[in-house]
């Protein structure tokens, strides 16, 4: 038997490691949760100016002043996904990406920042919060991030972080241009200029955030910007013809489906361009990546957006005018329903009597009522382009299946994308179609990497590093032309730079493949971590040899690891399984997430069993 800590033989009747004296795992027993590397965003957040608060209170005292305002700050990081790490008396340090990866961490910690100062505006006994952000890479122990331990990460990011809250005025959020890169243009900011910070050597530039911009998809994609849309025309004239049915009447649904990066939205953004070029009017909305804290959201966006045509700038008169008014179309008149809607889309009238509906029965007419304005939604075709559904909140998504099963013999047509891990329950419909998008081939890819590097003629020799590494994924291959010149053309690196900057994995690319290995069960994410180490091409009998601490559950797991699409099974050689992963990048990031002292244990067992292994059949070497 094989030490789950250090990876020493051990005899099978030992029940104890002979080398580190850890316990020895029975075969059932799952993989233990191991120590990693993973780019995160920091979170600090104190209470200003907290020892007046409570001068001449008693500790007791104190504790209950100022006990609910730090779990008011912990509520608010944890509606955003953030991990509370440690409580601090008059504040706290909290962790985004860690222990899970979080696609978009940076941006969420904003969000969380905002919402904290939000939760305490006006508050009756005065207190005034700072927040510092700063995002960058720690070392982190899975099991002792919680705040009843206290401890659990490290690096230069959480000190250079607990300076930054420093620099915040009272009430306010100072970030990094490290945070603010990560956060992909969502935040307005407040330049604050070079700061030197206590313990850091070199000043660090600091913003002020101010607010989130608005997520309207027009923001995502700037038509200048754009590069030629490549090896999409099939799945274009798709929905071109998908629309053209449902201009006939025959209503129809869309789902596409990609892993991150592959194209989803911006072949959604073409065909929205292109409807819009015919005059046909297209409603977008998207499930949000922290939709559970924002239920429904989507719902009522589609339904301020493309049933009651509300305007961002109605107040609540002209918006239930609006629903007073659409409803009338359908003969719905009854002053219940009425107040119904308005009381689910906010802008309830205070004077005029609730809903008397119980809120089951609320729930179900909400729903009825949908779904007949969805069957009567007109005579003129309209697209509706829902995104993300692999972030929709579980209230919305029976909202969404009423659409889906109403849509059928309209005018409408619905198009969805999604990740591979959103099972779409319409298969059995007739009028609902799913469209898998696969990796670009190569000549696509080059042509688009040129495109995207534009006149720098200097990173030809790079080209096909970054071909080769992005493999097919599109935005795999944004972020690495991009990770060229971080900090802007007139900083032209020399070849060797250019060929490093390329190896480096984006912290944005690492977030995204760090989320989905996130997402697994301890056993599969252990496989995945051996499979890093073993390389491209991982022979189950040296997989087995590695991790026989989980022997009887490897070939379930490597199933299920293929489904998720981070493996793929190569070939069968005398019916020998082999394995590769699935991305080339997949494989990086499982690897690089490892704290150095664990991969050199691995490969030492991988050594021993590529040994064992191709000794005995040394044609396959």
């Amino acid at each position: 038997m094989r030490c789950a800590s250090c990876l020493s033989p051990n005899p099978d009747s030992h029940r104890f490691c002979s080398q580190c004296g850890a316990a020895l795992a029975s075969p059932a027993t799952a993989a233990p949760a191991w120590g990693e590397l993973k780019v995160a965003t920091i979170f600090f957040a104190d209470i200003v100016s907290s020892t007046t608060h409570i001068a001449g209170l008693d500790p007791e005292q104190a504790m209950e002043q100022l006990q609910p305002a730090v779990q008011r700050m912990c509520d608010a990081v944890e509606v955003f996904g953030g991990t509370v790490v440690r409580t601090l008396g008059d504040g706290i340090l909290a962790l985004f990406g860690v222990p899970h990866a979080l696609e978009g961490h940076a941006r969420l910690a904003c969000e969380a920042a905002l919402a904290l100062q939000q939760a305490f505006a006006g508050n009756q006994l005065g207190l005034q919060v700072r927040v510092g952000l700063h995002s960058g890479q720690v070392a982190s122990d899975p099991q002792a991030v919680d705040a009843a331990i206290g401890g659990g990460v490290h690096g230069r990011a959480i000190h250079l972080a607990s300076r930054v809250v420093g620099v915040a005025e009272p009430g306010g959020v100072c970030v990094t241009v490290d945070c603010l890169a990560l956060a992909g243009g969502a935040c307005e900011v407040r330049a604050l200029g070079l700061h030197t910070l206590k313990g850091i050597v070199e000043p660090v530039e600091i913003h002020a955030l101010l607010r989130m911009k608005s997520d309207a998809p027009d923001h995502h994609f700037h038509q200048a910007a754009l590069s030629p849309l490549r090896g999409r025309e099939r799945e274009l004239a798709a929905l071109q013809d998908a629309l053209a049915r449902a201009e006939k009447g025959q209503g129809a649904v869309i789902g596409l489906s990609g892993a991150a990066g592959t194209g989803k939205s911006r072949l959604c953004f073409e065909f929205v361009q292109w409807c819009r070029t015919r005059l046909v009017p297209v409603t977008e909305v998207r499930a949000q990546l922290y939709g559970y804290a924002t239920p429904l959201a989507p719902v009522l966006a589609l339904l301020r957006g493309w049933f009651f045509h509300m305007a961002p700038s109605d107040d609540a008169a002209a918006a239930r005018g609006r629903i007073n008014a659409r409803l009338a179309r359908f003969g719905v008149n009854a002053a219940d329903d009425l107040a119904l809607f308005a009381e689910f889309l906010g802008v309830a009238d205070p004077a005029a009597a609730p809903c008397s509906l119980d809120p089951k029965a609320r729930r179900a007419r909400l729903l009825a009522l949908f779904g007949d304005m969805v069957r009567h939604s007109g005579t003129s075709p309209s697209v509706i382009v829902f995104e993300d559904l692999h972030w929709l909140d579980e209230a919305s998504a029976e909202f969404l299946d009423v659409l889906v099963r109403s849509v059928a013999g309209t005018r409408t047509l619905l198009l969805f994308n999604y990740r591979p891990g959103y099972q779409a329950p319409w298969p059995a419909l007739a009028h609902f179609r799913e469209i898998h998008l696969a990796d670009l081939g190569p000549a696509d890819t080059e042509a688009l990497v040129r495109h995207l590097a534009g006149g720098h003629a200097e990173w030809q020799n790079v080209f096909a590093l970054i071909v080769e590494r992005s493999a097919g994924n599109p935005f795999f291959a944004e972020e690495l032309v991009r990770s060229l010149l971080p900090g802007g053309a007139s900083d032209a690196p020399d070849a060797h730079s250019l060929e490093a900057l390329v190896r480096a994995l984006p912290a944005t690319v690492q977030a995204v493949i760090g989320a989905r290995i996130d997402r697994l069960g301890a056993t599969q994410k252990a496989l995945l971590h051996i499979c890093a180490v073993i390389g491209k091409e991982i022979p189950l009998p040296v997989l087995q040899q590695v991790a026989r601490y989980l022997a009887g559950q490897i070939e379930r797991e490597l199933d299920g690891l293929c489904e998720a699409e981070l493996l793929e099974l190569l070939r069968e050689i005398v019916g020998e399984r082999r394995f590769g992963f699935h991305h080339p990048l997949i494989q990086e990031v499982a690897y690089s997430t490892q704290l150095k002292a664990r991969r050199a244990s691995l490969h030492a067992a991988v050594a021993a069993a590529m040994e064992a292994h191709y000794s005995v059949q040394p044609d396959e070497f």
